[in-house]
């Protein structure tokens, strides 16, 4: 969710030397923060803590209960301290400073402590993910994600036009679900026109058993030395003549005698 111009930056590899004297960083960061921010509290996995200047938040369950990974997303910062779920103790106790340095080592240092107040251990983070899963709502309108950030940032959070943005959501989910109904009906009518080919080829299949002569739509020869190779309902059988080695289908073939 940052301004058009920043968001060809989303892909960039931004170095954090960079990043500590660029201009645009704030901003740039804050519309990625609110981006992730969104997509957890819209139901990717579990957003655990909130606060003005970051989130606490981790991934969807795994079969072993708990998540695969937590992470900390910074708001003035682009970029995420990242821990997967076992090795919390370690990461929150000091691991993070890994390939950190400078301003974006001294951020995530006093991102660090305020978290450690939220989660000092894996038990805290269970207790937090424990919290939080046991009543999951489920939550789209950006409209709503609007009011939600005004309890973090406060008025400034309405600098952005949350029912417009809304809006665009809506259509593209819109657009979304007729693009797969065309995708639907372009499988129907694959599946009918495979049918109906395949219901063909069977029929020339039993002449050509029979003695009967088939005439190749490729080379136009009519000749009995056709192999056939019959496949499941859902793919073209067919035929290969071996007097030119092409192959055609049943719906490809003539079924004049």
């Amino acid at each position: 969710m940052s301004p058009p111009r920043l968001r060809g930056y989303y892909d960039a590899p931004l170095h954090f030397d960079c990043l500590a004297t660029w201009k645009d960083r704030e901003e740039f960061s804050r519309g990625r923060f609110v981006s992730a921010l969104y997509s957890h509290w819209s139901g990717y996995g579990t957003l655990l803590r909130a606060t003005p200047g970051w989130f606490l938040a981790c991934g969807p369950p795994t079969p072993d209960k708990f998540p695969y990974f937590a992470a900390v997303q910074l708001a003035d910062w682009s970029f995420s301290l990242y821990s997967r779920w076992r090795e919390w103790d370690t990461y929150v106790g000091g691991d993070f400073r890994s390939r950190l340095d400078g301003p974006a080592l001294d951020a995530a240092e006093a991102t660090m402590a305020e978290v450690r107040r939220e989660a000092p251990s894996r038990e805290a983070l269970e207790a937090l993910f424990a919290e939080r899963s046991a009543h999951p709502v489920a939550r789209q309108s950006l409209v709503e994600f609007g009011d939600y950030l005004a309890t973090l940032w406060g008025e400034a959070a309405y600098r952005m036009d949350w029912r417009a943005l809304e809006q665009e959501r809506q259509a593209a989910e819109r657009d979304r679900a007729a693009q797969a109904l065309v995708s639907e009906e372009q499988q129907r009518v694959r599946a009918q026109a495979i049918a109906l080919s395949n219901e063909i080829a069977r029929r020339l299949a039993a002449k050509l058993a029979s003695g009967a002569r088939l005439t190749c739509p490729r080379c136009h020869q009519r000749t009995h030395q056709m192999r056939f190779y019959e496949q499941p309902p859902d793919t073209r059988s067919y035929f290969v003549c071996k007097l030119c080695g092409r192959s055609f289908s049943g719906a490809e073939a003539s079924e004049d005698p």
